[in-house]
């Protein structure tokens, strides 16, 4: 098979430099960047990305002045002008295009740890924080003019030979070309660009062989108001004769969640747009495209069509450190890429925890930990014995397949069992509904994967209850326990037999069917959404119980907290947040009752569904020397940390056969 040429591998300049291809990793938040500047484990990080040959890596937007402090772990240029420069001394060998990306959030990020107070373009509050700025002086916006130019010298003098402008995500720059957040009457609110243009023509002054890129939102996809597509194409005409790139992107403060949207919202960056912005610039400068794209293919097809000169796919990179190196290896040698579901559940890390930058289906912060401390905690019953390389796998779900996968890769015999007739756990019971259509793609990875690994035998249609139920079982076999987990004892006063598992809501959707059902969630996540949005599709009612303020309020890091309110009300559920559930006298009748006030509401339900009602699955009783369990079967929780658990296990036994 002839190797396939893609021209998102072909070289492209951006001003006056040349980037070896066009794929960009684009700036995203990654709570590495302790004490404002460039760590370790932020520079390893971004090396993975220049080692498997990135085009363009775009670094984490760094603030300009240190009062601006949007979050704990937020890049200062000053702080971080060190880091710049070890990253384009170790990116010059492999041709990749380091870019400083310098901001300013104004009033779109935080005073909690700079404690001053917020500024803006005019006195409108965030929507998030309510927190009303205080309206920038000419003098205030001169000097931050200054200190854009500053941050962008000290990125020149650590070598680097590139800068992004940030008008656009959470920027002080777009809050000034907004008509919703700009309402003033002076010069800057007359011609609203004028701020980034004296921005873009100072740095230009510093330094007139430098690379100058705009990340500009186009549209905020605000109808009432805002940015729109005709204002955006405007404001690219005004910045053109100072920028060398556009990254076209959309969305403004009342629609951050369509930045880097997650699977529900399709393509943030309209293709119609892209086109548009290609023929007022007539290939003066270069255009980016961002925006959802998780594929090759689609990002391959808006390059060769002429709609972009390059393509940010910083989730699919994510995903995938190994997407751009597939496509330069010949067809023989190339592996599937793990796709990027759209989730947005590890990799847009903004909560008050400051997890690390990460992904649902690619964990990156696993190390090979000391065997003393393994084996203990994780894998008591492997001390001290002896393992063979023979590895029997009970459960084929996320967790046990891709433990088959990567024990397979390094020469394992592997057997991989499941009661089902289908690989795939509950990703594959739950479906196009679950998390979206995607998933079928993570799916096809990992069936991919283990059909094309010869020393994988799966095992459907087999429930294992005793060791010969295991092909020819050896006793230094390697047993591992993947099977999920059990449902949880009901702590609630209500009838067990009023209570629907997470399979009975997927798999006999005839038991409550036309019924009411009663959804206690304490967990306010994805399976939340999920199961709530599922029952209410086949129940007469559906009410839904939260102890929180809002409905499904930990997805607010995905960008789906909102919209997640919107379907349940237009699907009907009834909400009660800050409350809980008790029985009533009456058999038929469940009593919700509100946390901070004496108010009982009665209602007749046939069924009750519990969000995570699930606890660790009980092996105890199987009779083998060597046990391992990893995933729900150890402790029920998400995707992420059964993926986790395969790669420990991994590690530990690479580590025991060294």
């Amino acid at each position: 098979m002839p190797k396939r040429t893609y021209k998102l591998l072909s070289a492209v300049t951006l001003g006056e430099l040349t980037a070896k291809n066009r794929v960009v990793l684009g700036p995203h938040r990654t709570n590495l960047a302790h004490g404002r500047r460039l760590t370790d484990d932020l520079f390893d990080y971004y090396k993975s990305y220049i080692d498997r040959n990135v085009g363009v890596l775009v670094t984490e937007s760094a603030s300009v002045e240190d009062h601006d402090w949007p979050y704990e772990y937020a890049p200062l240029a000053e702080s971080f002008a060190k880091g710049w420069s070890r990253l384009t001394k170790y990116a010059k060998e492999s041709g990749c295009l380091v870019v400083a990306s310098l901001s300013h959030s104004g009033n779109e990020g935080s005073s909690v740890y700079s404690q001053r107070v917020m500024v803006g373009a005019s006195e409108v509050p965030d929507v998030e924080s309510n927190e009303l700025p205080q309206t920038l002086s000419e003098s205030q916006i001169e000097s931050i003019v200054s200190h854009f130019c500053t941050a962008s010298t000290y990125a020149f003098d650590a070598g680097v030979e590139a800068v992004e402008i940030n008008a656009s995500y959470r920027s002080l720059l777009r809050q000034f070309l907004s008509p919703i957040n700009n309402l003033r009457d002076d010069r800057f609110g007359t011609d609203r660009a004028l701020f980034l243009k004296l921005v873009l023509e100072g740095i230009k002054k510093i330094s007139p062989k430098a690379t100058v890129g705009v990340r500009l939102s186009l549209d905020e996809l605000t109808p009432w108001g805002g940015i729109d597509e005709e204002l955006g194409l405007a404001y690219i005409e005004q910045i053109e004769p100072y920028t060398d790139y556009v990254v076209v992107t959309r969305g403004g403060m009342f629609t951050r969640h369509l930045y880097r949207a997650n699977f529900r919202y399709g393509h943030p960056t309209r293709r119609e747009l892209l086109r548009e912005v290609k023929k007022r610039v007539h290939d003066r400068i270069r255009v980016v495209a961002q925006g959802s794209f998780f594929d090759i293919a689609d990002a391959e097809e808006v390059v060769t069509a002429g709609e972009s000169d390059l393509v940010e796919m910083t989730r699919a990179l994510i995903a995938d450190e190994e997407l751009v190196s597939q496509l330069t290896q010949e067809p023989t040698n190339t592996q599937p890429i793990r796709p990027c579901l759209g989730c947005n559940q590890r990799c847009n890390p903004i909560d008050s925890q400051n997890i690390r930058v990460d992904c649902l289906i690619n964990p990156k912060h696993i190390s090979v930990d000391t065997l003393s401390y393994l084996e203990p905690r994780l894998y008591p019953n492997l001390v001290g014995v002896p393992i063979s390389k023979v590895v029997h796998i009970v459960g084929a779900g996320i967790a046990g397949m891709e433990c088959a996968m990567l024990l397979g890769r390094r020469g394992y015999k592997v057997h991989l069992y499941d009661k089902r007739s289908i690989l795939g756990g509950l990703i594959a019971l739950y479906g196009d509904h679950a998390i979206g259509p995607r998933y079928r793609l993570l799916l096809q990875f990992y069936e991919h994967n283990l059909r094309a690994t010869q020393n994988i035998t799966i095992h459907l249609n087999k429930e294992i209850k005793a060791n010969e139920d295991l092909h020819e079982l050896k006793s230094n076999d390697l047993v591992v326990f993947a099977n999920g987990a059990d449902p949880a004892p009901i702590t609630e006063p209500i009838p067990a037999k009023r209570f629907l598992t997470s399979e009975q809501i997927y798999e006999d959707v005839s038991s409550y069917e036309g019924k009411v059902v009663v959804v206690i969630d304490p967990r306010g996540n994805v399976e939340s959404t999920t199961s709530t949005e599922k029952i209410a599709l086949h129940a007469a009612k559906t009410y839904l119980v939260t102890p929180d303020p809002l409905y499904a309020s930990r997805t607010a890091p995905t960008g789906d907290m909102i919209d997640a309110n919107r379907r349940a009300r237009l699907a009907g559920v009834e909400l009660r947040t800050f409350s809980t559930i008790s029985l009533s006298e009456s058999p038929e009748e469940l009593v919700i009752k509100r946390l901070f006030s004496r108010v009982k509401e009665r209602i007749r339900a046939d069924y009750v569904h519990k969000i995570g009602a699930r606890q660790a699955k009980h092996n105890d009783d199987f009779d083998h020397l060597c046990i391992a369990t990893i995933g729900d079967a150890r402790v029920a929780r998400s995707i992420f940390e059964a993926i986790s658990d395969a790669r420990k296990l991994d590690l530990y036994l690479t580590e025991r056969h060294r």
